[in-house]
């Protein structure tokens, strides 16, 4: 496998602070930004012949707006996933600034501790394992260059921070990994839940590589782009006619091209959409059930409760009980 990077850095004088910025689409082309304030950055390659070790996570919610992070020695890998508001960490002389839906994958040393640098109103979840096989790493200073996937050879590999594209996804396998360590569930256990926290972080992460270094068909454009406007009108109720509209397509020609790129219909890809946006809100927020209808542009609770279980199997409620043990901190 070679990586290679210049198609995906952008390099700036100051060298004190990193920023990941989202997906963006531009005059249709899709294209994933990873804007840098840093020099370099790093891509980690790990085995997983044997899954990883799990070591201890939770849920953190800063207490008071001018909170910052402790100085803490890190002895082992972490990642933290921001869900709200941006995280500020100093780490080996390397200032982050990790907003909503981004990774920070942090390596052990015995050179340094992390520590904020300045005020982070923000909440996080943060995993700790541990490697019991080597451990590659190399920076990221030329462009991307994907020659077959990693899992092949048995490995995956992160970049040390990126923007992932499913955040509830992550935030699910999370909230499930709390209940187990919450049941005391066996070493082994925890041990391969962690490893497929790791496995849905190289997919999203690689899924974004693969399409930023691939030959791209219009076909494809309009498809992201479509993705996009979904995502970003999800607060909305949103048509097929209304896309056709919007993108100037033949409404039954855009669902026909939609539906062959992606295997799912156009009007059950944008509920699907809005359901698994549910689930993060469920699982990671006290929202009431009224307001997270009303968030995702349904017409009625009722309607969003009806969809809801014809899509999961069940209840908004049944659901967020099941991930009711969310092990939160707030120091």
């Amino acid at each position: 496998m070679l990586l290679d990077y210049n198609k995906l850095c952008f390099t700036y004088d100051d060298p004190s602070h990193l920023r990941v910025f989202p997906l963006y689409y531009v005059s249709f082309c899709y294209i994933a930004i990873i804007r840098w304030r840093c020099h370099f950055m790093l891509v980690y390659e790990f085995s997983i012949d044997q899954p990883v070790s799990y070591h201890f996570t939770g849920k953190f919610k800063s207490p008071e707006p001018q909170w910052k992070h402790d100085e803490l020695p890190l002895d082992d890998y972490e990642i933290i996933l921001v869900t709200d508001g941006t995280l500020y960490l100093q780490y080996l002389d390397h200032k982050y600034e990790v907003r909503k839906g981004e990774v920070l994958l942090l390596p052990p040393s015995a050179a340094g501790c992390r520590k904020g640098y300045r005020p982070s109103d923000c909440s996080f979840y943060w995993l700790h394992f541990i490697c019991t096989s080597a451990v590659s790493c190399q920076e990221m200073d030329s462009s991307l260059q994907l020659q077959g996937s990693p899992l092949n050879r048995g490995k995956i590999f992160l970049s040390s921070c990126f923007t992932v594209t499913r955040l509830e996804k992550i935030v699910v396998l999370l909230k499930q990994l709390q209940d187990a360590v919450r049941f005391d569930s066996h070493p082994l256990i925890l041990n391969y839940m962690t490893t497929i926290v790791l496995l849905e972080l190289y997919q999203q992460f690689y899924s974004q590589m693969s399409y930023r270094t691939s030959a791209v068909s219009s076909k494809s454009q309009v498809y992201h782009d479509i993705v996009d406007y979904v995502n970003r009108n999800m607060n909305k109720s949103i048509t097929v006619s209304q896309i056709a509209e919007e993108f100037g397509f033949n409404e039954k020609y855009l669902s026909h091209m939609f539906s062959s790129i992606s295997g799912m219909p156009l009007k059950q890809f944008i509920l699907q959409s809005k359901i698994n946006e549910a689930n993060f809100l469920l699982s990671d927020t006290n929202m009431q059930i009224a307001e997270i209808s009303a968030a995702l542009g349904f017409s009625d609770p009722h309607v969003f409760m009806k969809s809801y279980k014809r899509i999961t199997g069940l209840t908004p409620t049944e659901y967020r009980n099941a991930f009711s043990r969310r092990m939160l901190f707030h120091k």
